[in-house]
């Protein structure tokens, strides 16, 4: 069960579009695929510390004060999570108006990455897009708590959690490879169809989002508040 956990979990995390674009630029702004192997081993490697950390760290004591906080200020919680929802709302009803009015497109800035990129910025940029990206990574947080109840043994917990972050990194492996096998012009290709997909889809995907935050934040809130109340 654990095993099927994780090749599903894991490789759901790796569709992750920020960071294949990431790759994607990476690859083409490098001379050479170092940088890329750099970005890809930095991500492993602070994706595997966080599993660790999560899992061996006291996670009892932890959830006992979040579980505190969120009984002791239902209230204020339930105000909060209402705010929450209108702006959701009404960002989200903002950016759906404008896309159906002007069929507009948000086009992403052309990055602008320098020539040669050193080993050790690239190893650090790979730790802060993948912190920046922590908060996202629900899968990942389900496969730990899957692990969290499988009462394996240490070893047996390092295992998965590792094989877990090399599944999240192969699209990754497999783009740098694919880099190395086929032509530019070719691999310009797929950059060009995949950054379409991304500019269509994206905003549409974020509205839908906001729509369904904003249901699930003021159901919260007036649940919470009711309870405070009656």
């Amino acid at each position: 069960m654990i095993l099927l956990s994780t090749l599903t979990l894991g490789l759901l995390d790796s569709l992750n579009p920020s960071t294949i674009l990431t790759t994607i630029l990476i690859l083409l702004a490098s001379k050479t695929n170092r940088q890329a192997y750099a970005f890809i081993f930095g991500t492993i490697c602070i994706y595997t510390i966080f599993g660790l950390i999560i899992h061996f760290g006291n996670t009892v004591y932890f959830s006992k004060i979040i579980s505190s906080w969120f009984t002791q200020f239902k209230f204020e919680i339930g105000i909060f999570e209402i705010f929450l929802a209108l702006i959701c709302f009404l960002v989200s009803c903002y950016y759906s108006y404008h896309l159906s009015r002007h069929h507009h497109v948000f086009v992403a800035k052309e990055a602008k990455i320098p020539r040669i990129i050193g080993i050790p910025q690239m190893f650090g940029f790979a730790v802060i897009c993948t912190l920046s990206d922590l908060p996202t990574a629900i899968p990942y947080f389900g496969f730990l708590s899957f692990l969290e109840r499988a009462n394996l043994h240490e070893l047996g917990s390092v295992v998965f959690i590792f094989l877990y972050c090399l599944l999240y990194v192969l699209p990754l492996i497999v783009l740098a490879l694919l880099y190395q096998r086929v032509s530019a012009s070719r691999f310009h290709v797929v950059q060009e169809n995949f950054m379409t997909i991304v500019n269509r889809y994206t905003p549409w995907i974020l509205i839908i989002c906001g729509f369904l935050a904003s249901f699930f934040f003021i159901y919260d809130g007036i649940h919470r508040i009711g309870l405070v109340l009656f």
